[in-house]
């Protein structure tokens, strides 16, 4: 009878070693989710306050062009821009 119970509380250890390997990886993910939305809504803060200034027609405009187009017209620009 001994050996049962053993047998079953390391089969349910097993299996909460699993779950708990499982939750761990979700908690993980869900923090480089809300960690990627945070730089998201900081870029487009920084690219909304582009666009509502003086050359926010010029910026929209840059921002639906390919990128060889852009370079053509602000030789200045470069990648990180």
């Amino acid at each position: 009878m001994k050996n049962a119970f053993r047998v079953l509380f390391i089969s349910c250890s097993k299996r909460y070693e699993l779950l708990l390997k499982k939750m761990v990886a979700l908690i993980f993910q869900v923090s480089q989710l809300l960690q990627l939305r945070s730089y998201s809504w900081k870029f487009n803060r920084e690219t909304s306050k582009n666009l509502v200034g003086e050359d926010g027609p010029e910026w929209m405009a840059l921002l639906y062009l390919p990128f060889a187009t852009v370079r053509l017209l602000k030789p200045t620009m470069t990648n990180q821009s």
